[in-house]
């Protein structure tokens, strides 16, 4: 019975605690991206999001076992519950087991999600609504001013309609600097009177053209991702193994160190601060 009602309230806590941080993540980022989700379809709107908060969700599974642990092992001492049991002879070794069953349940889904869910799928899902929005894009693009659309980085000297003059174009190492160019819609250009620069393996490459043909779309293809995936797998998969230490840390904090409930907040602060510090360290050692 005991068990039963802390392993749920863990769980319950751990979720609801991944979805608003979820949620007050997307929010924020909103500002960058919200122009772009205005101007499309409900329908990609909506598959859009549900991509975006399922990928955030996953990976604030650990954070939210850190406050659900703190919470729940606060809230026993708090009401005097941890007494009533030790009383019975329930230690608190045995309140950790039952709080880590919950942590690991959490920690079963999070595992098996590393494998299906990256973050390149978020960025590639983003880059192919910026690919529809293009169309929106081009008809109101600015002149003499670098505009950026979520990373296709754009400049053109003048346009008249489709056509545009003194054009420069760059994704990530690729850039196209042309004299004119035309857009054919569907995110597809077409280039007259210019070079090309790739970057690879350190070193530029430049090749001049009289016409070029530029299709976005082919640019953020599947197979690019691949070179990611892998990399980003083992960062899901340190993301996830951080959720038996941060519990262990919470379950410490509560138990030994917080006296007030206003400290339960600070505590999940700190703790979801130095997680996240660490996950930023080590993705750029990473990638």
């Amino acid at each position: 019975m005991l068990r039963s009602y802390i392993v749920k309230r863990f769980i319950k806590i751990t979720y609801l605690t991944s979805l608003y941080l979820s949620l007050f993540f997307i929010a924020i980022q909103l500002f960058r991206i919200g122009f772009i989700l205005t101007g499309l379809s409900p329908l990609h709107t909506l598959t859009f999001l549900s991509i975006w908060i399922t990928f955030y969700f996953i990976y604030f599974l650990p954070d939210g076992i850190a406050v659900s642990t703190i919470y729940n092992v606060f809230t026993l001492k708090e009401k005097k519950l941890l007494h009533i049991m030790y009383s019975f002879g329930i230690e608190s070794k045995k309140i950790l087991v039952y709080i880590l069953m919950g942590a690991i349940s959490v920690f079963i889904v999070g595992f098996m999600s590393a494998f299906l869910l990256h973050e390149e799928d978020l960025n590639f899902a983003r880059n192919i609504l910026l690919i529809h929005h293009q169309e929106k894009v081009m008809k109101t693009l600015p002149e003499k001013t670098f505009y950026n659309m979520g990373g296709f980085v754009i400049y053109v000297g003048g346009k008249e309609g489709r056509r545009l003059n003194d054009v420069f174009f760059k994704y990530e190492d690729f850039t196209v600097i042309a004299r004119e160019a035309v857009y054919e819609g569907k995110g597809r250009f077409r280039f007259k009177g210019g070079s090309l620069i790739v970057k690879m393996e350190g070193k530029y490459f430049i090749t001049f053209f009289d016409n070029y043909t530029l299709d976005t779309i082919k640019i953020v293809s599947p197979k690019k991702r691949e070179l990611r995936i892998s990399k980003e797998r083992v960062y899901n998969l340190v993301n996830i193994f951080t959720s038996l230490p941060l519990s262990l840390l919470g379950f410490f904090v509560a138990l030994k160190i917080l006296r007030y409930h206003t400290h339960i907040y600070y505590a999940s602060a700190v703790i979801i601060i130095l997680k996240e510090i660490f996950m930023f360290i080590f993705k750029l050692y990473l990638f």
